[in-house]
């Protein structure tokens, strides 16, 4: 064994390569975290009537079987101040109609529907737009019926962070305990690109379906205009159009999250195909896209880089080059995990840590198929045909 120029710079540029990829990630840099929700008691809201009024807004499309098991969750909610819960159905939905009627003395309840003549516009956002109109209150708490909140807490712990200079707050939504691993992984780790956006400035998007905004600023900027040609999208959209410079809050603490259904894996598709359908109508992509990419490259290229001078110094028989890239590859794969683990466990995702590395070896290669499907898929799938 020889220690000779090649065998030291390679050594050199293998540790500070294996440094760089753990640093460049997404789940080591989280300590935004700590900084950005509000303390549990709070000053300024230390009394309970100090929470404003809200009105929750969930749209219905054949999901009369969902709002009967958890429309209780929402009016049951342990909230100090006013709330309303509006629901929006479709037009002749009888089977709706049938399970309100139940709840009809429920004086948080408010239902309204769209009409069936409605068209060429997305019925979903026409829905939203229904419902914001029908609220009663300033602020909105938007979410879908495939969501539940985690608990009785679920808006007290939202509202406190309605203040007089925010008007956006991101909430978390969870998928349930049985969704595949790789799923709430991936959900995860996008969530942290989005929560860390909207805390170091100004909001991009959001993929969870548990958001707060002002009617008002909804009302005076049109509400979906500018997006009403795209089916889905709305809660990337509303936080794209609406979030100002340091005017969103953002609300991690578990009693403020929401559990969703886990999706089919058509459901879990049009989640990626939506936004891919959106986000060229979308401000502030570059930066946001800069940072993704940036991460991305880093994990490939020091795992390929790592790998190469591994058989490298295999060939030319510099086995302590050798050596120390393999304990490099080992010690940052480890790291990796270990900071992944701690990014997960934040939001209470227990999943095995031996998955960690490679499901972030494999967001690539997924984006990559799900682009591919969504060029050869029909574009009018994703618009309201207006076009």
């Amino acid at each position: 064994m020889t220690l000779d120029y090649i065998t030291i710079i390679g050594a050199a540029v293998v540790m500070v390569v294996s440094l760089l990829s753990v640093i460049i990630n997404p789940f080591f840099r989280r300590s935004f975290l700590k900084k950005a929700s509000p303390d549990e008691t709070r000053d300024d809201y230390s009394e309970g009537d100090a929470l404003p009024p809200l009105s929750v807004i969930i749209t219905l499309h054949d999901n009369a079987r969902e709002m009967e098991e958890r429309l209780p969750l929402y009016l049951n909610q342990n909230y100090p101040s006013d709330f309303q819960v509006v629901i929006v159905s479709e037009e002749g939905d009888s089977e709706t109609d049938d399970i309100l009627k139940r709840f009809a003395g429920d004086r948080h309840l408010y239902h309204t529907f769209i009409p069936n003549s409605s068209r060429y516009v997305s019925r979903k956002k026409l829905a939203i737009t229904m419902g914001v109109k029908a609220a009663k209150n300033e602020w909105i708490l938007l979410t879908d019926i495939e969501c539940r909140p985690a608990g009785e807490n679920w808006l007290r712990t939202m509202a406190r962070n309605a203040r007089k200079e925010k008007n956006l707050v991101l909430g978390v939504s969870k998928y349930a305990d049985e969704a595949k691993p790789y799923y709430s992984f991936e959900h995860i780790h996008t969530l942290y690109y989005v929560l860390r956006k909207a805390a170091k400035g100004t909001a991009y998007r959001t993929n969870c379906a548990n958001l707060m905004f002002r009617k008002s600023d909804f009302l005076a900027q049109n509400g979906f205009s500018g997006n009403l040609d795209l089916q889905r999208g709305e809660y990337d959209f509303l936080v794209n159009k609406y979030a100002g410079k340091h005017t969103t809050a953002i609300e991690t603490s578990p009693d403020a999250w929401v559990i969703e259904d886990l999706p089919t894996p058509k459901e879990w598709r049009n989640k990626h195909f939506y936004y891919l359908a959106g986000r060229s109508q979308m401000q502030r992509r570059r930066s946001y896209r800069l940072l993704y990419n940036m991460d991305q490259w880093t994990i490939h290229l020091s795992l390929l880089l790592i790998i190469s001078i591994i058989a490298f110094a295999v060939i030319t028989q510099r086995w302590i080059l050798a050596g120390t890239s393999v304990l490099c590859l080992l010690s940052m794969a480890i790291s990796r995990t270990l900071t992944g683990w701690k990014a997960l466990r934040a939001f209470e995702e227990d999943m095995p840590s031996w998955k960690i590395y490679p499901y972030e070896i494999s967001i690539v290669w997924h984006n990559l198929a799900n682009i591919i499907r969504y060029k050869r898929a029909d574009r009018l799938d994703f618009t309201s045909h207006k076009l």
